[in-house]
């Protein structure tokens, strides 16, 4: 009977999906099934195992941090990223503060994005521009005339 319970017990283990976060790697910036492995592996390879685990708590943290609180925003507080001077650098802050990882940050600051020049002919400026002027000019006469 014992045998049947455990053999039960395993195929409802094996039924049921795992329930396990991929988990970011601080030093590479990429995430991994088994953070531990990847750790001893490649970024931390001369590492001690301590250090190591200390490295694996601190993303189980993160991980369980942005789950509770990076899948929320605000619209407030996306409508004041989008009018700051510095979209993009205000957005990438306020990721990274939410436990997200930004890669690929160009060095230099991207440049604002220039306004694009209406595509209208010289024409139509030149005739505005000159009934501004006549306007004008028949403003001070009047005022001149009184």
């Amino acid at each position: 009977m014992a045998s049947s319970a455990a053999s039960s017990s395993a195929a409802a283990s094996a039924e049921q999906p795992r329930s396990r976060n991929f988990l970011l790697c601080p030093i590479c910036k990429k995430t991994h099934w088994s953070l531990p492995v990847h750790l001893r592996r490649s970024c931390m390879r001369t590492s001690s195992e301590a250090d190591i685990l200390a490295v694996v708590e601190s993303a189980k943290r993160a991980v369980s941090n942005l789950l509770r609180t990076g899948r929320v925003w605000e619209y407030s507080l996306l409508s004041r990223i989008m009018q700051s001077p510095d979209t993009i650098g205000r957005m990438i802050e306020e990721l990274e503060s939410r436990g997200n990882a930004v890669v690929g940050i160009p060095t230099e600051a991207p440049t604002a994005a220039v306004p694009a020049v209406p595509d209208v002919p010289v024409e139509a400026i030149t005739h505005d521009i000159e009934c501004s002027i006549a306007f004008i000019q028949r403003f001070l006469q009047n005022k001149q005339a009184k």
